[in-house]
This record gives C-alpha cells, sequence and structure tokens, in this order.
C-alpha cells in the first residue's frame, strides 16, 4: 500500500485534521485531483498530492519525501464584513493552526497507520509545513484559500 494510501484510509488524515481544528467533520477535509465545486459553508480542506521527488541519499541515508499542498477553503461571502477582512483573518488562522499541527513534527496518528508497514530500521522524521499563499485571486467572488505545503520525510 502506497504512503498516500495509508495516510487517507479510513479517513486518517481528515480525523486529524478534526482533532487539530482546523475542520469541524471530517466530511470537510477530503483528497482529490481538483477541489470541490462548491464550497463547504463551514470550510474545507482539499489535501493535494503532489508528485514525490526521488528518493535522496542511499545506504543509511535514504530518505523519502511526501508532498502535498493542504488547501484550506472559505466561502468569501460568510459573515457579514464585504470587504473580506474578517473571512481572511480566519483562513489565517486556520493556515497557523495547519502549520503548528505538522512543522517539525511527526504526527503519532500517522505513525499508527504506518507502523505495521515498514520494514526495520524505518524512521519517521519531522514534517515541514510553511505557508504558500493566501488569497492569491482576489477577484474569486466564492472562495477565500490558503495553502500549507506540508512535505513528510521518512528514512528507510
Amino acid at each position: 500500500m502506497s504512503f498516500h494510501s495509508l495516510m487517507t484510509a479510513a479517513a486518517a488524515w481528515p480525523a486529524d485534521l478534526v482533532s487539530a481544528g482546523i475542520v469541524a467533520t471530517a466530511g470537510q477535509a477530503y483528497t482529490g485531483r481538483r477541489p470541490r465545486d462548491k464550497v463547504n459553508r463551514n470550510g474545507e480542506v482539499w489535501i493535494e498530492r503532489l508528485p514525490e521527488p526521488q528518493p535522496e541519499g542511499n545506504g543509511f541515508q535514504h530518505i523519502r519525501r511526501y508532498p502535498y499542498l493542504l488547501h484550506y477553503r472559505y466561502p468569501s461571502n460568510a459573515g457579514t464584513d464585504q470587504a473580506g477582512g474578517t473571512q481572511i483573518t480566519h483562513v489565517e488562522a486556520k493556515l497557523a493552526a495547519i502549520r503548528e499541527r505538522y512543522h517539525a513534527t511527526f504526527s503519532t496518528w500517522l505513525e499508527s497507520f504506518l507502523v505495521p508497514t515498514p520494514t526495520a530500521g524505518t524512521k519517521f522524521l519531522a514534517g515541514e509545513a510553511v505557508e504558500e499563499s493566501i488569497d492569491v485571486d482576489p477577484e474569486d467572488a466564492d472562495v477565500l484559500e490558503g495553502i500549507v505545503r506540508v512535505t513528510f520525510s521518512v528514512r528507510e
């Protein structure tokens, strides 16, 4: 089973996003080739899988990286602030929570799904979470979006 399949099996990553307070229900976080046409009125996370780069190093230093973009999407018409200030503040807070949750850590929920699978000697390294952008298309009247790049690293 691939790393991605293990992470999304039984909605493991969506459930962790609920535990972190990013979304209220696992149904608000999903994977796919593109985001849903209609954004959830309470916000949602589209987990975009990126191509895996070639493994780095050799021998005991063989490291695989698994990059993702987490798009926090929120309807721009939510709330009474017509200028979007309140909505941007909401999206920024969610992006900060995502960064805090996944940067410099390797979550125990993920390790619990991966432990039965890897070979002896596999070591889970700290994750990296970096904000990519927020509200890159202010002309889009339907949704505000912020993006965090999350990369998990595994030494094999």
